[in-house]
């Protein structure tokens, strides 16, 4: 998970039978961002974690389940956020002015294999439908986001949204296509509110917005893998799930109880587990919740070891090692 100040990075182990195991060691040597860390990945194998901080730098570290953080280092000073493909070969990164993708293996970072230069700072990307498009924003721009098609060496625009004075910082995407869109949730932390557009399964084209009724504060939401939405909000200790119809209309279906972290930074959900994570700014700052068919269940026990700062962005390790103890 990342943190809004040193060591800007905190691995915890979790069991879904459990909950949250003890904290590994703080990476050697240490990170040197100089502002909050704002995006975790983790490659597909597991062999390393990436993170990438407001300081517009990327730290990668070799990784294992057992022991944790290997010796790492800076492999990029330009990056903003990163994001892998499907299959783990290929890295997305967006910076001020530009958006690449990078080969990526377990021995790291490899050649450059794509890029596309822009105006303004691209603050956040990743892989959508498959991995056919990627989708950007621009932190303060008057275009709020843009999806683009890799063609050869470089990546086209497939279309934009020109929303002013925006600052989106995570998105979801529905796992559920209507009349062939699916809805992209945006955060718009400038703002903190939701966004929701839907997109063309086929060319990546964004539809009109979406009337959004969840209301203000929003800090965090993600896409669980029967389509229902968490939101989670900047205040009153808030979380809740809400049901999209066909034609994105959102109906509120449940809140849960027992969170205590505060102003929520970011929602992270994993449907092998059908666990929610929760990053918030007050203690505990991080928070999981067990889901099922009729929402939230009991909040798992908090972690004994504390984690100390606000979290602002969570990744989880990929695979099934984690979550073989599962119970559904």
């Amino acid at each position: 998970m990342g943190l809004n100040a040193s060591p800007w990075v905190a691995a915890y182990r979790f069991r879904v039978a459990t909950g949250w195991g003890s904290r590994y060691s703080n990476p050697s040597p240490s990170i040197a961002f100089s502002s909050e860390c704002r995006a975790a990945s983790f490659a597909v194998d597991n062999s390393r974690l990436l993170v990438a901080g407001a300081g517009a730098s990327v730290y990668s570290a070799p990784w294992t389940e057992s022991g944790g953080y290997g010796t790492g280092s800076t492999i990029l000073f330009t990056a903003r956020s990163v994001s892998f493909n499907g299959d783990g070969s290929k890295l997305l990164v967006s910076a001020t002015g530009t958006l690449s993708e990078y080969d990526f293996s377990s021995s790291g970072l490899g050649s450059l294999v794509a890029s596309r230069s822009f105006g303004g700072v691209g603050r956040y990307s990743k892989y959508i439908l498959d991995g056919n498009y990627a989708v950007i924003s621009f932190g303060g721009d008057t275009a709020m986001a843009a999806t683009y098609v890799k063609a050869g060496s470089s990546f086209n625009q497939v279309s934009q949204i020109n929303v002013s004075g925006t600052d989106v910082t995570s998105f979801s995407m529905s796992p559920i296509a209507h009349s062939g869109t699916r809805v992209l949730a945006m955060v718009d932390t400038n703002n903190a509110v939701l966004r929701l557009y839907p997109v063309n399964t086929t060319t990546g084209v964004f539809g009109s917005a979406i009337s959004v009724t969840v209301g203000s504060n929003v800090g965090g939401a993600v896409f669980d893998s029967r389509g229902r939405l968490f939101v989670g909000y900047t205040s009153g200790n808030l979380l809740r799930i809400y049901t999209l119809n066909s034609s994105g209309a959102q109906t509120l279906a449940a809140t849960a109880s027992g969170f205590s972290g505060g102003a929520i930074n970011y929602l992270s959900y994993d449907d092998i587990s059908d666990v929610l994570f929760v990053a918030s700014a007050s203690s505990p700052h991080i928070t999981a919740y067990p889901i099922g068919g009729s929402g939230f269940g009991t909040k798992y026990p908090d972690p004994s070891s504390a984690v100390g700062s606000s979290v602002i962005a969570i990744g989880l390790q990929n695979g099934d090692s984690w979550k073989s103890d599962r119970v559904n």
